[in-house]
């Protein structure tokens, strides 16, 4: 796939200059992951997420502290994506706002933080902190420096049944694909974000399972689309920088 590899090296190296929101839904674009259902939070500025958060997440569920906030340059939810644009086929509803209701989806949140060499267990942090606000999947995309030059981070969240209370999510193990160079990305990092492409989860699942990837329950609030998320989720071909 020499087209595809070298538009992701070249979304991935614009997002070290270009803004954030809209270098970070490019990228998302151009590995098929693409919605018009989207909402601004006051221009990405990062008061404004905090000010969602505590308008519509319950007490306690979002800590500022942990979730690194003070070091938040921007933050952006980019869209959410549903089961039926996963399948390629057109929404009943031409809806363009995010649905809180809407549990047969993902979100995908791009941030941009001001520190250097961020260690696994901070991104984990704010990963788990951002899904602890919301009842469906959330993908977290994180621009950072690593040794003083620009780097990003992608990161998502196991969500299981809670095993007393059916109606809960348990949010489990984070992975996530770290400090990938925009100025140079390795190899390694390419591969194993192009391997996360749509087009090839989806080729690969139907030669195995000799049918298309359908929606798959995993919990009393929420669903996910069974290709992307056990992809994501899964460490084949993670390339992570340390610790």
């Amino acid at each position: 796939m020499p087209d595809l590899r070298e538009s992701i090296q070249s979304a991935l190296m614009s997002i070290a200059e270009s803004p954030f929101r809209e270098s970070a839904t490019h990228l998302l674009s151009g590995l098929g992951y693409r919605s018009n259902r989207a909402v601004q939070l006051g221009g990405s500025d990062p008061k404004a997420f905090v000010k969602f958060v505590r308008a519509n997440a319950n007490a306690g569920a979002f800590n500022e502290s942990k979730a690194r906030c003070a070091e938040w340059k921007s933050a952006d939810l980019l869209f959410q994506l549903t089961d039926s644009e996963l399948a390629g086929q057109k929404s009943l509803f031409e809806e363009t706002e995010v649905t809180p209701s809407l549990l047969q989806s993902y979100l995908f949140f791009a941030i941009e933080l001001t520190g250097n060499n961020y260690a696994r267990g901070k991104l984990t942090d704010i990963t788990r902190q951002i899904n602890r606000v919301f009842p469906m999947p959330v993908m977290v995309l994180l621009k950072h420096k690593c040794q003083n030059q620009p780097a990003l981070s992608i990161a998502v969240i196991n969500r299981r049944r809670h095993k007393r209370e059916p109606s809960k999510d348990v949010l489990g193990k984070v992975t996530i694909i770290r400090d990938i160079s925009l100025s140079e990305p390795h190899r390694g990092h390419l591969a194993t974000v192009l391997a996360r492409s749509w087009s090839d989860l989806a080729r690969h699942f139907c030669a195995k399972h000799e049918r298309p990837p359908k929606w798959e329950s995993r919990s009393g609030s929420a669903g996910v689309f069974e290709v992307p998320y056990d992809k994501w989720l899964s460490e084949d071909g993670l390339c992570d920088s340390g610790i």
